[in-house]
């Protein structure tokens, strides 16, 4: 069961002070195969990242507790608190943001990658499919890149290649899942450690499920 707690949250851009629920503790029962864990109770992602209502700067905990240039703080203020919605800031918008600040701020392209694919697991659960979309397709684009800059040490690469075709067929873009899917078996650097990415890259090609089997859940 997932249980949350309030914390309040100064922002380095405006000052702005505000409170957001944080994660104490959660579970998981299973995962889809996008890698997005199935849960008991409230899914806790949403209130791993955080926006100031202001501004629209987001990021995690430690993002609020870093120093940005005034040129940075000029993009937040014109850029980002355009994208602001009138209301509560759901977990799909606070995760778009929090990418788009990882971008400004020049991250690695796999953190940027990893904010998106939240951002579509959070936009998934909120039933916003226009904003799951968007998110699938950066994180999708930001992984390639990560790939090819190398980011990723060897016995990840598979992994990650299965999850470009992944996020891919969920797009309803089945020639670029299949080319994703097929680079699986080119990555894999242990056979047997890494069997059940073998197996789930063909199953997603030919007979796609959206749950891990029991057996296979990562």
């Amino acid at each position: 069961m997932t249980m949350m707690e309030e914390k309040t949250f100064k922002c380095p851009i405006d000052g702005e002070i505000f409170e957001d629920g944080i994660i104490i503790s959660t579970n998981q029962m299973g995962q889809h195969t996008d890698f997005k864990p199935v849960v008991g109770g409230v899914f806790p992602f949403p209130f791993y990242v955080h926006a100031c209502p202001k501004c629209g700067f987001s990021g995690y905990d430690e993002d609020f507790n870093e120093e940005y240039s005034d040129d940075f703080k000029e993009w937040v203020k014109s850029e980002l608190a355009a994208q602001l919605e009138s209301g509560a800031l759901y977990g799909g918008l606070k995760y778009l943001l929090a990418a788009q600040c990882a971008e400004k701020t020049g991250r690695e392209e796999k953190e940027i990658g990893d904010r998106y694919l939240r951002g579509a697991w959070c936009a998934q659960d909120e039933e916003s499919e226009e904003l799951e979309a968007r998110c699938r397709k950066e994180s999708a684009s930001h992984f390639i890149k990560a790939i090819e800059a190398g980011e990723y040490e060897k016995n990840d690469r598979a992994a990650v290649t299965y999850l470009v075709g992944e996020l891919y067929r969920r797009l309803g873009m089945p020639d670029e899942a299949a080319e994703w899917f097929g680079r699986v078996q080119g990555e894999v650097t242990d056979p047997g450690e890494q069997a059940w990415v073998l197996t789930m890259a063909e199953k997603q090609k030919t007979s796609p499920v959206e749950l891990f089997p029991e057996d296979l859940v990562q």
